[in-house]
């Protein structure tokens, strides 16, 4: 129930709110009176107080200060502090230590609070107040003197009539000294007369030792000799450029990987150290058992649980987090809505070809059973061996490096065993197309360290390892005509394309590393290197021999000589042994180990293919970009700057306590703030998405932008009991909520009491009364008096000293159902 009321005063009238309106003190200007309700004054902060110069007496509630406070005519008087009289004093001294100032020690003991003199300082002491007397001798000692507070104007003036004198320290005190006692050399004004001269030959003096002109100390030519030398003052770039190759240097030479060319080609780089790089650009794929570092951030190798998302915590800790319980938004690619009863799955026949990452796909990936077609893939295998059990069919072909083949090789009519002869044997046909380690013949020959063996039936002449190398044959010295007819003319003189014919020759066939598990057949002949092999079968006992010039044929063994190419000096007898040729030796004539890491330019860029890729457990370091395949590193990954994985960059700045990493769409991953752990919300969404508070709609967070359009103007939203459906406005049943009102002429009451009877009024009915202003300009006042079912009555009086006076007037009411 609501009572309204409607106070009219005049000039001198008198007004009295609550309890007893009837019952007003003549002296009275307002009263209020209430056994339930209290008196609220303004309140205000400090700022709104103070911006208010009311009349003296004024009272505000200061909610700043927590006390009222009253106007008296200069300004605000706090009356919580006027009227604290607890503050007592005491003459007992106290040193109160955790003082603000340390001047004035004050301590509280129960409501008494002493004061005492703590420390005096420079500023509290009035200038020129304090003299020698004053102080006890050595009292003052650096402790008590602040920094910088000593001037000059502060030191005692030194003797009189005597100019120059100077502070000098002799061991115990300072000391007035004259600077004509000084041991200065210097006096003179001329810059560098002090030099005598070198020591040595390795400097040389110059210059007259006067202004203008001073003496000069320079290096002597070749003044410097091994003495002056210190150890690795020499640089590698004393060493002739490209000498230095691989096997030369020594295993633990730790080269600098700034003198090594940076690309490794199709080569793994291991290591089992730490591999630090600035930026790294991956094609393939980052793999690593351990965390994995990005600037502050470390990304845990631990395994989340099925359906968590990685997290940071603000301190560079990524871990694996509860997303919420809540449903999604899926697209048809994915089945489900998930939450428990149906989680998300991959729709079937959802991943297309631009679904899969490029370079994606690895050999574990496809079924054994596959059967790729061959059309689908690129035939350039790089650096990688290829292998198989089966037959290998192809047209011509070319192999660059060797031919190595497990079981024996046919050549026209020719069988090469693939059985291994002995030390110094010499493969030989019996003139029947069986090819044959043999001894070679008893007689020996003079030869140098080029060629191993002694010539001897135990020891036949070889041609040792290396010796032999394609830069012994001049180029273009080999001419067609050169060429035996049943010889293979090189691909490079006939036009390769044979467009759909079959192809067939009988000359070379060149390839790379080749590895045939079968037989090697040709009916042509066959090239090994610059060596062609005949197909003409040999007579028995003769022995394959090369001319020198590429061409091997079968021919009788020899007691005095033995062939060679030009890579050998000499003809094998005493008169002219057998030496290795001019530039002969190559770099695995060079002692293993005996090249170290100085020996190199610091400029060489020795090539990546070069470099066996394994670092054991050295750190691999670079300042540069790091290029590489499909990357497994099997301890951490760390980097200082942003990584890039794919399109994706990945920020190396740490994100906030319970951010975690979401990309932009545009490759950018950034750290972006979740609810409180693990997704991004507005406050239109509570909860964390964690178990324990799960996402769910705030309160009052569907407004209307938020609601679906309607159909038709005019429609409104209802319950039907089950869910919210648009109806018609015409179809909506409408009841006012006021129920009755009116206008009740003064005339209808009996001193001022009236009574409304209506069937529409509640016990609960909110009824609110207005009177209208008498005449007489009195106060007046309606109050309800009863209400009950079907009926209400009020009283109206009028104040006209010293008390109200039951009156009639006329009043308005509204009554009003909820």
């Amino acid at each position: 129930m609501i009572v309204g009321l409607l106070i009219i005063t005049s000039a001198n009238g008198q007004i009295k709110i609550g309890e007893n309106p009837q019952n007003l003190d003549p002296a009275s200007v307002l009263e209020l009176e209430s056994t339930s309700r209290a008196l609220v004054i303004t309140r205000v902060t400090d700022t709104q107080m103070n911006n208010i110069v009311p009349l003296r007496g004024a009272l505000v509630y200061n909610t700043d200060q927590e006390c009222i406070h009253y106007y008296n005519g200069i300004g605000w008087v706090n009356i919580c502090e006027a009227l604290d009289n607890s503050f007592t004093t005491t003459t007992e001294a106290i040193v109160n230590t955790a003082s603000e100032d340390n001047t004035i020690a004050i301590t509280q003991v129960d409501d008494n609070y002493n004061f005492e003199v703590n420390q005096i300082r420079g500023e509290n002491v009035v200038p020129r107040t304090l003299f020698g007397s004053n102080l006890a001798i050595e009292s003052i000692t650096d402790q008590e003197l602040q920094n910088g507070s000593v001037t000059r104007a502060k030191l005692a003036e030194g003797s009189t009539g005597i100019s120059g004198e100077l502070l000098r320290w002799d061991g115990a005190v300072w000391t007035l000294t004259n600077e004509n006692s000084l041991n200065i050399s210097e006096v003179d004004g001329e810059i560098g007369n002090e030099v005598t001269g070198p020591a040595d030959g390795t400097l040389e003096l110059s210059g007259g030792g006067i202004t203008g002109n001073p003496f000069l100390l320079d290096v002597s030519p070749d003044g410097i000799t091994n003495a002056e030398l210190a150890d690795n003052a020499v640089t590698s770039n004393n060493i002739f450029d490209g000498t230095i190759l691989d096997a030369d240097i020594a295993a633990a030479a730790a080269v600098q990987g700034t003198k090594i060319a940076p690309d490794f080609g199709a080569q793994n780089v291991s290591t089992t150290g730490t591999l630090n790089s600035g930026s790294a650009t991956i094609a393939g794929t980052i793999s690593s058992t351990g965390t994995a570092t990005v600037g502050a951030n470390t990304i845990t190798n631990i395994d989340g649980a099925n359906g968590q998302v990685l997290t940071t915590d603000g301190a560079g800790n990524a871990t694996w987090q509860n997303t919420s319980s809540a449903a999604v938004q899926t697209t048809t690619a994915i089945d489900g809505n998930g939450l428990a009863a149906t989680p998300l799955d991959l729709a079937d026949n959802a991943v297309t070809s631009v679904k899969i990452a490029d370079g994606a796909i690895l050999d574990a990936d496809i079924a054994a059973a596959a059967a790729v077609q061959g059309t689908k893939i690129a035939p350039d295998f790089g650096a990688q061996n290829v292998s198989t059990t089966g037959t290998l069919n192809s047209g011509s072909a070319t192999i660059a490096g060797t031919i190595s083949s497990t079981g024996t090789a046919t050549v026209g009519a020719n069988t090469i065993t693939n059985i291994d002869g002995a030390n110094g044997q010499v493969l030989t046909t019996d003139g029947a197309g069986n090819a044959t380690w043999q001894n070679t013949s008893s007689a020996a020959v003079q030869t140098t360290t080029a060629i191993d063996g002694n010539g001897l039936a135990a020891t036949p002449l070889d041609l040792a390892d290396n010796a032999v190398t394609s830069v012994k044959i001049a180029d273009g010295a080999i001419l067609d005509a050169d060429i035996a007819a049943a010889a293979a003319v090189q691909g490079t003189k006939i036009a390769p394309d044979f467009g759909a014919q079959n192809v067939s020759t009988t000359g070379t066939l060149n390839s790379g590393s080749a590895t045939i598990a079968g037989t090697i057949s040709s009916t042509g002949t066959a090239t090994v290197g610059a060596n062609t092999i005949t197909n003409i079968d040999g007579a028995n006992g003769q022995v394959l021999t090369t001319d020198g010039a590429g061409n091997a044929t079968w021919q009788n063994t020899s007691s005095a000589a033995v062939q060679t190419t030009t890579a050998i000096d000499g003809n094998g007898l005493a008169a002219t042994p057998l030496d290795l040729a001019d530039n002969a030796v190559t770099s695995v004539k060079i002692a293993d180990g005996a090249i170290l890491d100085a020996d190199i330019a610091a400029a060489a860029a020795v090539q990546g293919t070069k470099i066996a890729p394994d670092f054991g457990a050295q750190n691999v370091s670079t300042t540069g970009t790091l290029n590489s395949g499909s990357a497994t590193i099997a301890g951490t990954i760390s980097s200082t700057g942003t990584a890039t994985v794919g399109a994706n960059t990945i920020t190396n700045i740490d994100g906030a306590n319970g951010q975690v990493l979401t990309t932009d769409g545009a490759g950018n991953a950034t750290w972006q703030n979740t609810s409180s752990s693990t997704v991004q919300t507005t406050t239109a969404i509570d909860g964390n998405g964690l178990a324990a508070t799960p996402l769910d709609l705030a309160d009052n967070a569907v407004t209307l932008p938020k609601i679906a359009d309607g159909t038709a103007a005019g429609q409104l939203m209802q319950w039907d009991g089950i869910n919210w459906v648009l109806i018609d406005d015409g179809a909506l049943d409408v009841t006012d909520e006021i129920v009755f009102k009116g206008r009740v002429l003064a005339a209808s009451g009996v001193t001022g009491a009236y009574t409304i009877n209506d069937p529409t009024i509640t016990a609960t009915s909110i009824i609110q009364l207005t009177v209208e202003e008498n005449p007489s300009g009195n106060p007046i006042i309606i109050q309800l008096t009863n209400q009950g079912l079907g009926t209400f009555s009020v009283q109206i009086n009028e104040f006209t000293g010293p008390g109200f006076t039951e009156i009639n007037a006329n009043w308005q009411y509204i009554v009003v159902n909820p």
